[in-house]
């Protein structure tokens, strides 16, 4: 709704009784706002203009209040060039950590032979898992789908690097490799898995709260935890018993220590 004073009323009076049945375009800055429909000579100096939202109509209302621009403002030049960061940054972003993983895995084998070899089978699964549910979520690989699917990938490499320094520690010690897997996963497994599920809750609830980018980060780091459950605490501890059952248990397949072995 506006108001005009004396001088506006009988202009407006004039030219809204010459358009009649006819649209007027009501324009602040050189930018037309709405073009309502005259039905009637407008001779009271008074008018509402119907179609505006309340934050349109506020904002509006700021604009014309505040009055025009000091200067006009116009382009002088532009120029065209690589991004700050560089081209194809979210791309170079991808292929370092897939290498930061491959030096992961290579590790893990080293260290640990072929419970190593498992392990990083598992934990590309793991990763593969990620970018699958990232994709299903209809989520573009941004920092925070990045960050939620590496998160819970260090999450299921702590848990994995935990229950093999457990192992190793029984090993040194002369248990056999079946002894030390099932005593490990007893013991540093049962702290990775209440380390697990704890920080699942915690995402639940952050997840609740939170709809945005940290909604979405947390919702791609719980799905991710329910896959370290199953991979980590399931998967991982069967198929090692496997490898063992069909491979034997002599200790320099499975744990690199000095040429001393244990049968």
């Amino acid at each position: 709704s506006f108001r005009l004073d004396n001088e506006g009323r009988d202009i407006f009076a004039e030219q809204s009784a010459a358009l009649i049945n006819q649209s007027i375009s009501i324009m602040v800055d050189g930018q037309v706002v709405k073009s309502p429909r005259i039905t009637e000579a407008l001779t009271e100096g008074m008018a509402s203009i119907p179609g505006f939202s309340e934050v349109e109509a506020r904002n509006l209302a700021a604009i014309i209040k505040s009055g025009p621009l000091p200067a006009a403002l116009t382009e002088e030049a532009a120029q065209d060039g690589p991004p700050a960061f560089g081209n194809n940054v979210q791309r170079t972003l991808i292929i370092a950590l897939a290498a930061a993983v491959l030096i992961i895995f290579l590790y893990l084998v080293y260290e640990n032979r072929l419970s190593g070899l498992v392990a990083a089978w598992v934990l590309g699964v793991q990763l593969a898992a990620g970018y699958f549910t990232a994709a299903l979520m209809g989520a573009r690989f941004t920092a925070p789908t990045l960050m939620g699917i590496y998160a819970s990938f260090l999450l299921a490499l702590y848990s994995v690097m935990f229950i093999f320094r457990g192992m190793r520690g029984d090993l040194a010690r002369g248990r056999s490799i079946r002894q030390a897997l099932r005593e490990s996963y007893a013991d540093a497994g049962h702290v990775s898995l209440d380390v697990l599920v704890s920080l699942l809750l915690v995402t639940i609830i952050v997840m609740i709260m939170d709809t945005g980018a940290i909604g979405l980060f947390m919702r791609l780091l719980a799905v991710g935890l329910l896959i370290n459950l199953a991979l980590i605490h399931i998967a991982l501890k069967g198929l090692l018993s496997c490898v063992i059952t069909l491979l034997g248990e002599k200790t320099s397949l499975y744990y690199r220590a000095g040429g001393k072995e244990t049968n």
